[in-house]
């Protein structure tokens, strides 16, 4: 990558973070901020990596869920137990590795970041559905077409 002055990577970090979905962007700037980077000092390239959701399953439904910002190795790990407002984060990241759990409760300067993976977590089911949904409407729509072709 070519040299940048500040302004250019100002520019090109505000460009990126107006594209992303607010709680994305949310979630990005919290992770930096985890990371130990002001706002003006998020590389570029680390807001284009992509955040990943993998939900786990207990025996009541949906336990928890594992949300990643992709890297080698991650960037950032947190694993949600349970939903809603009692869930606890556990969060792994390689700058911190002995950060305590956050609940609702606590530590106070990690809230923040509690809220933003729980409404990351929460957008991302809601667009996973909706995309679900869309996806099965399609396999009816070719399968109604075939079945009255046939």
């Amino acid at each position: 990558m070519a040299w940048q002055s500040r302004a250019e990577r100002q520019a090109q970090r505000e460009a990126l973070l107006g594209a992303m979905h607010p709680v994305v962007a949310k979630l990005h700037t919290e992770i930096s901020a985890l990371r130990g980077w002001p706002m003006a000092d998020i590389p570029p390239d680390e807001l284009c990596r992509e955040l990943m959701v993998q939900a786990f399953a207990g025996c009541y439904g949906q336990a928890g869920a594992v949300v990643s910002l992709n890297g080698s190795p991650p960037r950032f790990v947190g694993v949600l137990l349970g939903r809603g407002p009692e869930a606890v984060l556990h969060v792994l990241a390689p700058s911190r590795p002995r950060l305590r759990p956050i609940t609702q409760y606590g530590p106070a300067s990690r809230l923040s970041l509690r809220r933003a993976v729980l409404a990351f977590v929460a957008w991302y089911d809601a667009t996973k559905t909706a995309l679900l949904a869309e996806a099965a409407a399609v396999v009816r729509q070719v399968w109604d077409a075939d079945a009255g072709g046939a």
